[in-house]
């Protein structure tokens, strides 16, 4: 996305102007993952004949501020790696809830609204849509930013759910009813329970199915 240009002041050199049409590609391709950004030159050396943009080391940020890799020319001297300093804003679709939310709850659409908002303060990452099944890790305010660090996947299994588990050696399958006695992912080991009352330990093989556990 293209950026929205906020130099602080000129560049005094010649081939400034280049550089600046250079630097605003190059952001270009490092934000792209941004509805927008804005930028200004937080800090730049003086008395330079030249700069260039150093492709061969990365970009970095740190909450509203970026730091672009560069090679300084001075008259009569060799290249000076260094990085020049930008104010940025960072624009992306959050979602923010439009509702208290409890721990523990499934989260649902309805309960955010999509809002453009400056991500380079957000602590954690931003998530723009809900995808798969998630469930709340903490209490959510009206307005709070909805990042990846406050969810987690929502079990396949809940507690107290009918599953068949299975056991048998040599082809042989033998089933049995049971209860799960807590909360699980496919993959993971359980408790279960039979309608006798007999405990096993069971792995999850789908959201229906289990395997014993010797």
């Amino acid at each position: 996305m293209p950026g929205i240009l906020l130099i602080a002041f000129q560049i005094l050199f010649a081939g400034g102007r280049d550089f600046d049409n250079k630097l605003r590609m190059f952001l270009d391709s490092k934000f792209a993952a941004y509805e927008s950004y804005e930028y200004e030159i937080a800090e730049m050396p003086k008395n330079i004949s030249g700069i260039e943009i150093d492709e061969n080391r990365e970009i970095r940020i740190n909450k509203s501020y970026a730091y672009v890799p560069v090679k300084f020319f001075y008259s009569n001297s060799k290249p000076y790696l260094s990085f020049i300093t930008l104010k940025v804003k960072l624009f992306k679709k959050v979602l923010v809830a439009n509702q208290q939310i409890g721990k523990g709850g499934l989260l649902s659409s309805f309960q955010f609204d999509e809002i453009i908002k400056d991500a380079a303060n957000i602590k954690g990452t931003p998530l723009d849509e809900l995808g798969a099944a998630l469930i709340c890790k903490t209490n959510l305010k009206v307005g709070m930013v909805l990042i990846r660090e406050y969810t987690e996947a929502a079990p396949d299994v809940e507690h107290n759910e009918r599953l068949i588990l299975h056991s048998g050696k040599n082809g042989v399958d033998v089933s049995l009813e049971v209860t799960s006695r807590e909360k699980g992912k496919i993959g993971e080991v359980i408790r279960v329970v039979s309608s006798d009352k007999k405990k096993f330990k069971a792995k999850l093989i789908d959201k229906y199915n289990a395997v014993l556990i010797d």
